[in-house]
């Protein structure tokens, strides 16, 4: 089995859907607690433990796909996080690739954080940062001179928001 598809054995993704709907339909997706007396969380309800690589074995879903999926349910209001792990599991069609969704969905948290709230300098700073994940997300391959200069250009980044951070903190209290 690979791990860049949603389940190529039908019957299995069958089998994994129906048992997610079972547990929508009989209220055991619950938020904070992995398996626990017949109720669960989104890693929960589908492998009925607290692994995440259970789920992909049962479902095909990349790692780094299921522990998003597991973050955004987490932090769902209970009642949209109830119907969450069902919605998911019947997005993608047997078979479909799923290999770039996760590096998709990270650009776009990252460009679209970057565009709200980001200054220039931030914007600049996460440059090459944007790049190597924009590559990710077109399935290009990103090569260790790449990935070095995002690390030491977002490490840089991180400095400079630190003393941004100290400098307003001190003019607040420069202010009182």
């Amino acid at each position: 089995m690979t791990d860049l598809a949603f389940h190529n054995d039908a019957e299995l993704a069958e089998r994994v859907r129906g048992q997610v709907t079972a547990h929508t339909a009989h209220d055991e997706i619950v938020q904070g607690t992995y398996w626990e007396n017949g109720k669960g969380c989104f890693i929960g309800c589908i492998g009925h433990d607290s692994s995440a690589e259970t789920v992909q074995t049962l479902t095909g879903f990349p790692l780094m796909l299921t522990k998003i999926a597991e973050n955004i349910f987490e932090g769902l209001p209970n009642d949209v996080a109830k119907g969450f792990p069902q919605r998911v599991m019947m997005a993608p069609a047997v078979g479909a690739d799923l290999s770039l969704v996760a590096w998709k969905f990270l650009d776009w948290c990252v460009r679209d954080a970057l565009d709200k709230f980001g200054t220039s300098e931030t914007r600049a700073g996460c440059a090459a940062a944007l790049a190597v994940l924009d590559d990710k997300a077109h399935g290009r391959t990103v090569g260790q001179d790449a990935a070095d200069a995002a690390a030491r250009a977002a490490d840089h980044a991180d400095h400079a928001a630190d003393a941004a951070a100290h400098a307003a903190y001190a003019a607040a209290c420069d202010a009182d």
